[in-house]
């Protein structure tokens, strides 16, 4: 864990929470508070107003400020190429923290997404999921 000193957190959509990703990111956080960089990432269409990217900034913020202890760094990217622009952060990044889809009540999936982004980045990545 002391050799990560910065998280890139891709956040995709609306959802709730994640318990188990608010745990992982604690845990590292409690490890080392000083030097740790914890940056939450929102992909967002290119067309969309300014007044709706804010909206998305302060929905990310709230989001993120619940799940870790420490003020978040927030990052918006407008880009229609979803899978290069969180490629090209995570190289950027000592550690990425993906979501798997859930498909029904008991089953996961690793998208395309999730398969795109893993091949065309080298840095070491911890997917999570949902419960249930």
């Amino acid at each position: 864990m002391q050799a990560v000193k910065r998280i890139l957190v891709p956040v995709a959509g609306k959802g709730s929470q994640d318990e188990l990703r608010s745990r992982l990111l604690s845990s590292f956080y409690r490890s080392s508070p000083l030097d740790l960089e914890i940056i939450f990432l929102r992909i967002l269409p290119e067309h969309l107003s300014d007044e709706v990217v804010e909206r998305e900034r302060r929905e990310l913020e709230n989001l993120a400020r619940d799940e870790i202890p420490a003020a978040p760094s927030i990052r918006i990217e407008r880009s229609s190429r979803i899978v290069p622009t969180i490629a090209d952060l995570a190289e950027q990044a000592d550690l990425l923290v993906l979501g798997l889809q859930r498909l029904g009540r008991h089953r996961k999936l690793f998208g395309q997404i999730a398969f795109e982004i893993l091949s065309q980045t080298s840095c070491p990545t911890i997917m999570n999921s949902h419960r249930g």
